[in-house]
């Protein structure tokens, strides 16, 4: 009898789990309700939108690959767009598709997201995470891309977060340093390099 209400207790606190978000450790200065509002995040694994996830902007924090599918089935077919991320990336996801992360990635509701620190790589929303105008971008030092590829920093600038080939407006490979100029409402990819400080 007690196994039986054991194993019933599990699968209860199990199922009770589901697909909602978690929480950060509570830092000692704020409150709990505080870090609820500012730090709600999911964890890698994968998500139908509009079923676990509402459709709209994500911010990905963390190492590893993400994936839009648009159903799931698993063929190469249905990846609507992915990539591999060293840092942060921002996508835009519609109802009846699939997020996919696999790796060290917390899911953010853009817009929840910790602080974003536009003076490393990463992804930008241009008039939310940094100012429009021209900027300075620089190699990162201790990226061997240059070393072992030859193609040094790389920077795309976009209309929006889906990650469409038909979505880019300026992308570009560079050594040392170079610069660019972006507009409120575009999406500024950063690899391999930053922002000058």
């Amino acid at each position: 009898m007690k196994k039986g209400c054991k194993a019933l207790f599990c699968a209860t606190m199990i199922m009770g789990m589901g697909l909602s978000p978690i929480y950060a450790q509570t830092p000692k200065h704020e409150s709990l309700s505080e870090v609820s509002m500012k730090h709600k995040y999911w964890r890698s694994g994968m998500y139908k939108i509009g079923t676990d996830l509402p459709a709209g902007e994500y911010y990905l924090k963390g190492k590893g690959y993400w994936e839009i599918d648009a159903d799931a089935s698993g063929e190469f077919d249905s990846i609507l767009a992915n990539d591999n991320i060293d840092r942060a990336a921002i996508v835009s996801v519609s109802e009846g598709q699939y997020l996919k992360t696999v790796g060290r990635i917390k899911i953010y509701t853009y817009g929840d997201n910790p602080t974003i620190n536009v003076h490393k790589s990463g992804m930008f929303k241009v008039g939310v995470d940094l100012p429009a105008g021209e900027y300075q971008l620089v190699i990162d030092k201790k990226s061997k891309s240059l070393e072992d590829t030859g193609l040094g920093g790389y920077y795309e600038v976009s209309v929006d977060a889906t990650h469409q080939l038909d979505s880019i407006i300026a992308n570009g490979n560079f050594e040392d340093s170079t610069y660019l100029s972006v507009s409120d409402g575009q999406y500024l990819k950063l690899s391999n390099c930053h922002i000058s400080e």
